[in-house]
């Protein structure tokens, strides 16, 4: 067997048979199958690669939930049972919020695992906020193992309130109906004083 070092998985499958007595033949009839997964390291060189690529996040969102997507993937050749956590920061690096789309899996070498999700801020805000992807090593327990250094991805999120939308659409809608009427008052105002100077010049001349 010529196997690469590291990780590799080998599923098993047992089948029972149940021959035909009426035939002679190789005839048979399959009553059950059980699938066994079997986990082999071949020794060798050791490799733990882990990377979040990619990693996406809106950079203007309205309203303080904040979805992502994001792919965890093990380049090296060891299986990995990891967790993973997207955290919700403000500008001064304050947890807002978390979600923790993965506990204790078992990621497979040379695999990628897709997550989605989001972030729900829980109150309205407002300006620069900073969206993090951790990722990490854990036993089967759960528990972080101290020894390894989480993987981490960081992201800009530019947050909106509803009400600041709103405002700002008031505002502006506000604003054209000034220029519109402001418009319509000058041209009312151009139009009247270039009759009564119609009517001057007319005057005089129908006296004469």
């Amino acid at each position: 067997l010529n196997a690469s070092p590291g990780d590799h998985n080998v599923v098993l499958f047992f089948e029972m048979f149940e021959f035909s007595e009426e035939t002679g033949g190789a005839t048979s009839d399959v009553t059950g199958r059980i699938g066994s997964r079997v986990q082999m390291r071949v020794t060798g060189d050791y490799v733990e690669r882990l990377a979040v690529q990619p990693f996406v996040v809106p950079q203007v969102r309205i309203g303080s939930d904040v979805p992502y997507e994001l792919t965890i993937s093990n380049t090296g050749n060891l299986d990995q049972r990891l967790s993973a956590a997207v955290v919700l920061f403000d500008r001064n690096r304050v947890e807002i919020a978390r979600d923790e789309p993965m506990l204790a899996t078992m990621v497979f070498a040379d695999t990628d695992k897709k997550l989605e999700g989001v972030v729900s801020g829980g109150r309205p805000l407002l300006g620069r906020h900073v969206m993090q992807a951790e990722v990490y090593v854990v036993d089967e327990d759960g528990e972080i193992i101290p020894t390894t250094d989480p993987v981490v991805e960081m992201r800009d999120a530019w947050l909106v309130p509803v009400w600041a939308v709103v405002a700002a659409l008031t505002l502006f809608a506000s604003l054209i109906a000034w220029v519109l009427w402001s418009w319509r008052t000058k041209r009312k105002g151009t139009g009247s004083r270039g009759a009564g100077l119609a009517d001057g010049r007319a005057g005089p001349q129908g006296e004469g």
